[in-house]
């Protein structure tokens, strides 16, 4: 029951999904718009299934060591004796043609991920602040309209 109830707003909600680009409103037949309120909520949802589906399989067979997903930052660590990064992400791009994931390999045994700088020398792991290249040092402005949990990060 409350699977259909959840499935019914789902449906309303999304029959509502409108946005304007050059003073034209647009509906998308499929997927959400961009910034609407209930599409980062689909995502996760639909990213929680891939995972059950796919890959706590790939866990469990040990093909893929380890996984991590932070929204949609996904971390794998694998065993090169088993398979590759071009496999991985054959199979990946396979679950569905709507989704598109790209690879961001490990280079000089060092793998970036978050604000994370990942040093692998043999069986020791370092773990260090990754700044982008495109990292400005800004912060919020206090008077904005941001969340006030979110000013507080940027100083703390």
């Amino acid at each position: 029951m409350v699977i259909e109830q959840t499935l019914h707003l789902l449906k309303i909600i999304l029959k509502q999904n409108f946005f304007q680009y050059n003073d034209q409103v647009y509906q998308p037949k499929k997927r959400t718009t961009m910034g609407s309120p209930i599409s980062s909520t689909m995502a996760e949802i639909y990213l929680k299934f891939l995972e059950e589906t796919y890959i706590k399989r790939w866990l469990e067979s040990k093909w893929i060591v380890y996984y991590k997903r932070n929204v949609d930052d996904i971390l794998i660590i694998f065993d090169q004796n088993r398979t590759n990064e071009q496999i991985i992400m054959n199979h990946v791009n396979n679950i569905d043609w709507h989704l598109q994931f790209k690879i961001s390999k490990e280079e000089d045994n060092i793998t970036n991920y978050l604000d994370f700088s990942i040093h692998r020398n043999k069986n020791i792991v370092d773990i260090g602040i990754y700044r982008k290249l495109t990292c400005t040092d800004t912060t919020i402005q206090f008077s904005s309209n941001h969340q006030y949990e979110r000013k507080l990060a940027a100083v703390k």
